[in-house]
């Protein structure tokens, strides 16, 4: 969906450069492979199961954070909101569009 015409939301192959040289604790070198790894989490166990070591809080929140920004992005462009909006994965406003292809994933919060 992000890579829609009346989307263009570069986020995946940002995030994806980002696991590809830092894999997830599990192995996952994907962004897709850990939202899907976290999504059966939160539908099968119904929580995130920290006790694993395969999970880590950190890259929990940098993905819900990042996800929320996306989702705010997405209805802003099917609005035709082109101004400012405060992000979730900085401390300033932003334009709609400023994410873009070069974008450093750590601008997402993937640090």
């Amino acid at each position: 969906m992000l890579r829609l015409p009346q989307i263009g939301l570069p986020d995946t192959d940002i995030a994806d450069s980002y696991y590809a040289c830092n894999p997830h604790p599990d192995g996952t070198r994907t962004w897709t492979g850990v939202i899907s790894k976290y999504r059966g989490d939160v539908i099968h166990h119904g929580y995130f199961p920290f006790s694993e070591e395969s999970r880590d809080l950190e890259d929990v929140v940098r993905v819900i954070r990042h996800l929320h920004d996306i989702t705010a992005r997405v209805i802003f462009k099917l609005l035709g909101y082109n101004g400012r909006y405060r992000t979730r994965v900085s401390a300033s406003t932003q334009e709609v569009c400023w994410v873009t292809t070069s974008t450093p994933p750590e601008d997402l919060g993937y640090r």
